[in-house]
């Protein structure tokens, strides 16, 4: 009977992270974290912090800044490619929040993210991240509610963003305020979701039978 219980107890687990899709690897300054009180305080300058957002269907299309593959930023960097998701496209949010440090010189922050499923819009600028923070942010997550310079300077610091399939790759640089972005990926296929319940239904189902055999 014990092993019946953990076993129920594992699919209640399992299934929630079949249907976020999840960051599978991080590098450099990029540190993956349960979503935090708030994003609106200064920090340590010694990470930037990843925390997965909401996941589900659109209501309505929103706007984005990036909707490509391709550097965005300074430095022979290419231009924003603004876009659209539509509505109807079931998506997950991620917030990438590098620490507005109290080192007036500027901080800098490098690293990538690598998700399970592609990205397909990034919200780099202050008044596309103000604008996104009901619909795509954390209930619980204080963010910034006006433009405060929050976003990537993308043209007139070294701020740059990279995406590549599933990855994305930045460096930034904080001085009087945070650099945040948030990435906005395909959600996880359905199958996916049913083919785990199944397995572990399947797994289930044959215990039982030991167990009253």
């Amino acid at each position: 009977m014990r092993k019946i219980l953990f076993l129920m107890a594992l699919c209640l687990l399992l299934l929630p992270l079949a249907v976020t899709a999840q960051v599978t690897s991080v590098t450099g300054n990029a540190t993956v974290v349960s979503p935090p009180p708030s994003v609106v305080a200064t920090g340590t300058g010694s990470e930037s912090i990843v925390f997965a957002e909401q996941s589900g269907v659109l209501s309505s299309s929103i706007s984005v800044d990036a909707s490509g593959a391709g550097s965005y930023g300074d430095f022979g960097a290419g231009s924003l490619t603004p876009g659209t998701i539509a509505a109807g496209t079931d998506v997950s949010s991620f917030y990438l929040h590098s620490w507005d440090s109290t080192d007036f010189s500027g901080t800098i922050y490098s690293g990538s993210i690598t998700f399970a499923t592609p990205i397909l819009g990034v919200e780099a600028l202050d008044a596309s991240l103000v604008a996104t923070n009901s619909i795509l942010g954390v209930p619980t997550t204080t963010y910034y509610t006006t433009e405060v310079g929050q976003g990537f300077e993308l043209f007139n610091q070294i701020d740059q963003f990279t995406i590549s399939g599933n990855t994305l790759t930045y460096t930034d640089a904080t001085f009087n305020a945070s650099d945040d972005l948030r990435i906005i990926t395909a959600a996880p296929e359905p199958s996916s979701v049913l083919m785990l319940g199944m397995g572990l239904l399947t797994l289930m189902v044959f215990n039982l039978k030991r167990l009253i055999a």
